[in-house]
Parts: C-alpha cells; sequence; structure tokens
C-alpha cells in the first residue's frame, strides 16, 4: 500500500509541476520576466535567432501558422525576415515579401537583365545587385553630335551611368533630343536615375534577351553609351550580338537600363 501511495503521491506532484511550468513565465538570461510576456529574453551580447531558409523551403512549410516568422536568405537583395498573415507571407513591415532576384524577375521598374559577378563595378559579396533593364525601348535616335568627343569611353559593366553623365555634360540636355539624353529622362514613376547602357551592359541585354523581351523587330540596332571617337560610338545588334562601330549621326533604338 506504501508503494502505492508513493507512487500517486509522486505522479500528482508531477502533474503539479508540469501544470506550474505549462502557465508560468519563462525568463531567459533574467529571473523576473516581464507580466505581458510568455517568453522574456534578456541578453547585451547575444540576439534572438530566427530559423533560416531558403525562399524554396519556406514555400515547403505545410500549413503555416499564422504569426509564423522565419529569414528568407535569398529574397530580397540581402535576405529578409518575413512571417505568415494567415493569407500570404510579408515583410516583418507588412508589405508584400521580396522575390528571389533573378534574370528575368520584375523589380524596381524594370526587368532585372544581369545579376553583377565579382569584379564588376557594384558587386558585393553575400548581397544581389545587378542590371534592371526597361520593359519597352524608348524610342529611336541618334547618338549625338559629329567631330564632338565626349569622353565616355567606358566598356565595362556598371559604367553606363557614368558614360551618360560625360555625354550630357559635353553635349547639354534641353531635352531628349539624342540618345543618352531620352534614356536619361526615362522615368517609371519611381526610379529616376536610368541611363543608356554601356556597350559591355548592352551585351548583357542582348544575351539576356529573352528574358528581358520587348526589343524592336525592325529597328534591331541599339546604341550603347560607349564612344569610339569624335564621330562614333558603339551599337549592338540585338538580333545577333554583332557589335559595330557606328556613325553617331545614325538613328537606332534606345533601352534605358539602370542598377539596383
Amino acid at each position: 500500500m506504501k508503494v502505492k501511495y508513493k507512487t500517486a503521491f509522486l505522479l500528482f506532484g508531477m502533474i503539479l509541476l508540469m501544470q506550474t511550468f505549462l502557465s508560468a513565465q519563462v525568463g531567459v538570461g533574467n529571473t523576473n520576466p516581464d507580466p505581458s510576456a510568455k517568453l522574456d529574453v534578456s541578453s547585451t551580447t547575444q540576439g534572438f535567432l530566427l530559423p533560416r531558409m531558403s525562399f524554396a523551403e519556406r514555400n515547403n512549410i505545410a500549413r503555416p501558422a499564422t504569426g509564423l516568422m522565419v529569414f528568407c536568405t535569398d529574397c530580397g537583395i540581402s535576405g529578409e525576415w518575413q512571417g505568415y498573415n494567415g493569407t500570404e507571407w510579408t515583410k516583418l513591415s507588412g508589405d508584400a515579401s521580396s522575390p528571389v532576384l533573378t534574370v528575368g524577375t520584375a523589380f524596381q521598374g524594370g526587368i532585372i537583365a544581369y545579376l553583377f559577378q565579382p569584379g564588376d563595378a557594384g558587386y558585393v559579396a553575400y548581397q544581389v545587385h545587378g542590371l534592371i533593364a526597361a520593359t519597352a525601348d524608348q524610342g529611336t535616335l541618334f547618338w549625338g553630335n559629329l567631330a564632338a568627343s565626349t569622353g565616355a569611353t567606358d566598356t565595362a559593366v556598371g559604367k553606363g551611368f557614368l558614360n551618360t553623365a560625360e555625354i550630357i555634360t559635353a553635349q547639354g540636355s534641353p531635352s531628349p533630343n539624342y540618345a543618352a539624353s531620352l534614356a536619361r529622362s526615362y522615368t517609371d514613376g519611381n526610379y529616376f536615375d536610368w541611363y543608356l547602357p554601356g556597350a559591355a551592359e548592352l551585351k548583357k541585354l542582348y544575351l539576356n534577351k529573352s528574358a528581358v523581351g520587348n526589343f524592336s523587330n525592325s529597328n534591331t540596332v541599339y546604341w550603347s553609351s560607349t564612344e569610339t571617337d569624335q564621330n562614333k560610338a558603339t551599337a549592338i545588334n540585338i538580333s545577333n550580338g554583332k557589335q559595330q562601330s557606328s556613325s553617331k549621326d545614325n538613328v537606332f533604338s534606345v533601352r534605358a537600363v539602370r542598377t539596383f
């Protein structure tokens, strides 16, 4: 009988202890948790770490609970804290969550045409940056004045903005009456830093033209912002990728780009 009573007493004690634990507040790093918190974590040297997972792994969570939080490692430019609101995943601010950024993704006013690689101007390790193309051409125009050097000779990825600024400084910008000025004056309503791509940047648009889309079938030669000499500048035939040095008074297509 004593054994049975002892067992019953221990079982009752365990149940009481568990009930007390389950209904009590928990303090981590402190012995006096705030009355409003079920879990109160205190530290001056460590933080609270959410589960980290890719966009695909996040989407594989079965029936996410309202209020569930994760850190999406490949969402947006450098990863993103996200929560599930019962209907969809959002940023913790409540705004729509950012997509995984790849070539062809609609983003910041256009279509991602290229993601920067080590060695490109604008590349940042462990972040996603690249080149965005406008969703359509801005029109057709000549490159600029003959017998007038602008100094816009950069060819590398990430240098087209500097080229465009140098062209406009040399030729003025009273209206979009030449290729660089036309590209620079473009706005999608939210972004105002568009420019005429440099030769290497325009080549990236050609290489990813299917993902970017909406290139002209009739005016297939596009101006870059890279000057060859005082009378010529670099252009690319978007249908075959052929690069050519053409007279600045030729009228070719213009597609504005920007970086993010």
